[in-house]
């Protein structure tokens, strides 16, 4: 499916997408209830809102969401979030660059009582990078407002963050937003392996777990792991 300034929309009930791989450009679809993404293939979302004010389901073999600089790029809903991914291209989020503003990416649960669970199986990375353009506020982040947050990765895949260097307001996080102590659960596998001196973390990763995480190297990116 290729979708070009498409609309699809619903004041009631669910919306059920099956295909192959679905792109969707400059395009806005949303669920007033539940919206559910069954793919074998890839999603790939450009300056495009894919929304349920309901819970959100999304199987595919791997997700790409980009701005370019026309409007944000969104995949958000109120009530709980499973995501999943199957092969090693995993997770992709990509900030607007050059001097476009306000033009941010973002998987986003917004509910209170919602939880968002995020799983890249096959070796998939989760990679979230800000824009290195000079514009303001091109931000890239998964964020969940519910009681829990859990990020799941096997096969050695790992988390990779990277803000941007121009501008302001053009960072890259993964958070948790909300009070619950333990909501948000380590991403990093055993076999990680702690930081050296020559390995810094400099993007903005929040835990909002009891329990520090250390910082150090998970597949050779930059991540945060359980101490042992």
């Amino acid at each position: 499916v290729l979708a070009t300034a498409a609309t699809l929309t619903t004041t009631s009930g669910n919306i059920t997408l099956t295909a192959n791989d679905l792109t969707s450009f400059l395009g806005f679809i949303s669920a007033a209830g539940n919206l559910n993404l069954a793919l074998t293939g890839r999603l790939r979302l450009e300056d495009t809102t894919a929304g349920a004010g309901g819970t959100l389901t999304v199987n595919a073999a791997s997700i790409q969401m980009l701005s370019n600089g026309i409007a944000q790029t969104l995949l958000t809903s109120v009530g709980t979030q499973s995501i999943t991914t199957s092969d090693v291209n995993g997770i992709y989020l990509q900030g607007a660059s050059g001097a476009a503003a306000n033009k941010n990416v973002q998987i986003t649960q917004t509910g209170a009582t919602g939880t968002q669970t995020i799983t890249a199986n096959g070796g998939g990375t989760v990679r979230l990078t800000a824009s290195n353009g000079s514009g303001n506020n091109n931000f890239v982040q998964i964020d969940a407002y519910g009681t829990a947050q859990s990020i799941t990765l096997s096969g050695g895949g790992g988390v990779q963050l990277d803000g941007g260097t121009v501008g302001n307001l053009n960072f890259a996080r993964i958070r948790a937003n909300n009070p619950t102590t333990g909501a948000q659960t380590p991403v990093a596998k055993a076999k990680s392996t702690p930081r050296t001196k020559d390995i810094m973390c400099t993007q903005e990763v929040r835990c909002a777990s009891a329990d520090a995480n250390a910082c150090g190297c998970v597949a050779g990116v930059c991540t945060l792991y359980k101490k042992k």
